[in-house]
């Protein structure tokens, strides 16, 4: 799909930063901003091999005016995705699915040099195991990574396991969990907003087993 939009608008949003404290003011001063944004994605079914395959790629840039520090900046934010997946059953007790997307994002300021671009990519896996009709076993991973400014060729990894039973009689379902396995601590995603680039710092809780019931009625 293709999306287009532009509009003029009389109200400018002065940006300023004191230290680590950023202000927004708005001003009466004449603008406009303009957006592409483009994505398509195609899937296929090959039933011999018991597996579904997908791809997507996705593209957008957009162009806008801010004031910043009392000057008034013309700047385009860029960004590109690229991704694929497959999803397979490798026999009947065993089903498997792979992810992969790559990200770029890409700020030109006409007033100054460009910023450097932000690369990240996120790669997921999961299987699931199944010995019996009521009981599953699920393990999923994750691969992060990141290269910005503050943050070059950064990866981090996570993974879960759980276990679900489903008893014949009983209307509970019960489910192990193990979240964590790694015990990985932080990550950290950064992304560019405007003109400007937002890094976020997330705190992970350590591993931890987590048992959960779910009732039917």
């Amino acid at each position: 799909g293709i999306n287009f939009s532009s509009y003029t608008a009389n109200v400018v949003y002065e940006q300023n930063f004191n230290g680590s404290l950023e202000t927004l003011l708005a001003r009466l001063l004449s603008n406009s901003t303009r957006s592409l944004s483009f994505f398509s994605r195609i899937n296929k079914y090959i039933i011999s091999w018991k597996t579904s395959l997908s791809a997507n790629v996705s593209y957008s840039i957009s162009k806008a005016q801010q004031l910043q520090q009392n000057i008034l900046l013309n700047f385009s934010n860029k960004s590109v995705s690229i991704g694929a997946g497959i999803n397979t059953k490798i026999s009947s007790k065993i089903t498997s699915e792979y992810t992969a997307t790559g990200y770029k994002y890409v700020t030109v300021i006409v007033e100054k040099n460009n910023q450097p671009p932000i690369y990240s990519a996120t790669q997921k896996f999961t299987i699931n195991y199944f010995p019996l009709d009521k009981l599953s076993f699920r393990f999923s991973g994750e691969h992060y990574y990141l290269d910005a400014v503050n943050s070059r060729n950064q990866n981090y990894f996570f993974a879960d396991f759980s276990i679900l039973l489903k008893p014949n009689k009983a209307k509970v379902d019960w489910e192990l969990i193990t979240q964590n396995l790694f015990n990985s601590n932080q990550f950290i995603s950064a992304v560019n907003a405007n003109n400007t680039e937002v890094i976020s710092e997330y705190q992970l809780r350590p591993r931890q087993i987590l048992l959960k019931a779910g009732f039917r009625f």
